[in-house]
């Protein structure tokens, strides 16, 4: 589906779908169809109109990458771990939960090595999170920071205050996202000064919502912006880090 004014592709694999998608679109008039009809243009402002169809349309892709079929969007990521998580908290695990279900492998680290081993084994973080979300096989639990440095994307989901020795502990990192905001107490430093100071190589850039974590894990539609040193880079990452679910910008 390409939106006129918005990037963005939706491919139609399934005719049951396409039919489904034409007959719906019939008297919209949209402004043109592929020869194929695997692709449709479409004025922006009836967008809302394929709001339903577009909802089941996302559910079986999803499903179809949670089946362990490879996401295209992903070009980049092809380290030990694609991803990994600093935070094993509500919106750690939520967001470790959403990488996976576009297809990459996730590291989650929790501090304590006593909870590490607990959701490993149950497979749950409750009480952050409902006790009917359970992680998916493709998230791997850790306490060893070593383990996530070689990741091609980390994210550092930890409380504010914990940020800075935490990135001191793990080292280095490739590109580095932050998801946690706040004050250093003592410095006055923001989050991406602390973490330029702790991992001076890195590439930082910040992750914000607003979203909740529980809808974040469930799958459910949501959005949120990712900022960086580069319009160019930010976008990059954003496209790396798309999920059927969560969509970045």
């Amino acid at each position: 589906l390409v939106i006129e004014g918005i990037e963005g592709l939706v491919h139609i694999s399934e005719m049951s779908w396409t039919r489904r998608i034409k007959r719906s679109l019939a008297f919209l008039q949209p402004v043109s169809w592929s020869a194929d009809c695997s692709t449709i243009t479409i004025r922006a402002e009836l967008v809302l109109w394929l709001a339903p169809c577009l909802a089941k349309l996302q559910a079986r892709l999803l499903a179809r990458t949670l089946s362990g079929t490879p996401n295209p969007q992903s070009t980049e990521l092809g380290m030990q771990h694609d991803i990994a998580v600093l935070g094993s908290g509500s919106w750690g695990t939520a967001l470790a939960i959403a990488q996976v279900s576009a297809g990459r492998s996730v590291l989650l680290w929790s501090r304590r090595a006593e909870r590490a081993a607990e959701i490993s084994r149950n497979r749950h973080v409750a009480p952050y999170l409902p006790s009917d979300i359970s992680l998916p096989d493709g998230i791997t639990v850790t306490n060893d920071l070593a383990d996530c440095r070689d990741a091609a994307i980390i994210l550092s989901v930890t409380p504010a205050q914990a940020m800075r020795a935490t990135l001191t502990a793990l080292g280095r990192a490739n590109r580095l996202i932050l998801c946690c905001k706040g004050v250093e107490r003592g410095t006055g430093a923001l989050m991406p000064v602390a973490a330029k100071e702790a991992l001076p190589s890195a590439e930082i850039f910040m992750l914000s919502g607003p979203n909740f974590a529980g809808e974040v894990a469930r799958g459910m539609p949501a959005a949120a912006t990712v900022a960086g040193p580069t319009l160019d880079s930010a976008a990059a990452l954003a496209n790396d880090l798309a999920t059927p679910s969560l969509r970045l910008y």
